[in-house]
């Protein structure tokens, strides 16, 4: 969805249950590769969308799963972009697509 921009029909073909499913998806990749990440390494995890299903959910719930991963909050000049220790950037902002950035760093 961070791409409806320049891609307008994606809003008609997207539906509810389409974002549950990619957030699925997202926790399952995730998942899969914090299993393989050592003590104090770092996952980035990014989409090209600027809903919470798919971005903020998918933090909480991810640290709510692996209590032996942290957030790193992000920093960037540009105050506009961080939300809740993420870089959120919507297409109003800059002209751009939407994007979503946050890491995880591995604990124990």
């Amino acid at each position: 969805m961070g791409l409806l921009r320049r891609k307008p029909d994606i809003k008609y073909n997207k539906e509810n249950a389409d974002f549950l499913s990619l957030q699925k998806i997202q926790l399952e990749i995730l998942d899969s590769v914090c299993q393989s990440l050592r003590k104090g390494g770092i996952i980035t995890y990014s989409t090209c969308t600027i809903f919470s299903q798919e971005n903020s959910q998918v933090v909480s719930m991810f640290l709510e799963n692996h209590p032996n991963f942290e957030q790193v909050i992000l920093e960037h000049d540009r105050k506009d972009i961080l939300k809740d220790g993420c870089i959120l950037i919507t297409p109003e902002l800059y002209g751009s697509d939407g994007f979503f950035i946050s890491q995880f760093r591995r604990i124990s």
